[in-house]
């Protein structure tokens, strides 16, 4: 019988992220991103942002939470980032998720992962702060570039886009809050957000 080791069956596991479709298309338009695709772009961003970190932040945990963020959609879905009433529901599914997907590894690796993911959730750390902001800001860009589908689809307005984006990012960096305004109010005059 083939014996295979925790690491091989879950990274196999995490394959299943690829799956997961989100609400957000790719920039081309042609077919919704799925978690994984999301997971490696948000994942970029430390790299091409870092410089608007706070002092002292290790980019490379910050990459690192980014790349474990949405594992627990494995299990739990994709929640659309203006379902408020989901996203505060799902908290428990995805902790349940969080202990069972780390969980395949051993006590020591599935205990670091799933205290990383724990910490990104918490927002409390500098690191989690800006690995949030980041994930606020990419489906934006993706959104815009692609013009606007899924504001489009699910009706989304200027106003809720400011509402959730605004105080998190502008109050994080306002250097990377003045990068995506004029992209939300071209979003607008273009018709993609409602006004």
């Amino acid at each position: 019988m083939l014996q295979v080791s925790q690491e091989i069956l879950f990274l196999k596991e995490l394959d299943l992220l690829k799956d997961i479709n989100r609400i957000s298309s790719i920039t081309s338009g042609t077919r919704r991103e799925n978690s994984a695709e999301h997971s490696w772009h948000v994942s970029m961003m430390p790299l091409v942002f870092g410089k608007y970190a706070k002092p002292g932040i290790d980019l490379s945990k910050v990459t690192s939470m980014l790349l474990i963020h949405d594992i627990v959609e494995i299990d739990a879905g994709d929640i659309y980032a203006f379902d408020t009433a989901a996203r505060e529901a799902a908290y428990e599914t995805e902790l349940a998720a969080a202990k069972r997907i780390f969980g395949m590894l051993d006590d020591e690796r599935g205990q670091n992962l799933l205290n990383l993911w724990l910490e990104f959730e918490a927002n409390e750390t500098p690191e989690a702060q800006f690995a949030k902001i980041l994930d606020l800001t990419i489906p934006t860009v993706v959104n815009y570039y692609s013009g606007g589908l899924a504001w489009i689809e699910k009706g989304i307005s200027h106003q809720q886009v400011l509402n959730h984006l605004q105080g998190p990012v502008e109050g994080y960096s306002i250097a990377l809050w003045q990068m995506i305004l004029p992209l939300l109010d071209d979003a607008r005059l273009k018709g993609w957000l409602k006004v």
